[in-house]
């Protein structure tokens, strides 16, 4: 998968995230739990991290974000 769909694809995910209050979990591509976080703005906490450089291990490796 080009980066561009990967990109395109968790913009999509992170649109259809609530705004409340909650807890969020990512996934790699084998269905592996990469990491939980929790946020008072879920849709916020989730797209924090791909704003941040110092995550850009954890963002690459995301295929599938739930909450």
């Amino acid at each position: 998968m080009k980066f561009s769909d990967h990109a395109a694809r968790v913009r999509a995910t992170i649109e259809h995230l609530p705004n409340g209050a909650g807890v969020y979990l990512f996934y790699g591509p084998h269905d592996e739990l990469l990491y939980v976080g929790k946020s008072k703005t879920v849709r916020a906490g989730v797209r924090s991290h791909f704003a941040a450089a110092e995550e850009r291990w954890l963002c690459c490796r995301v295929s599938r974000i739930d909450a």
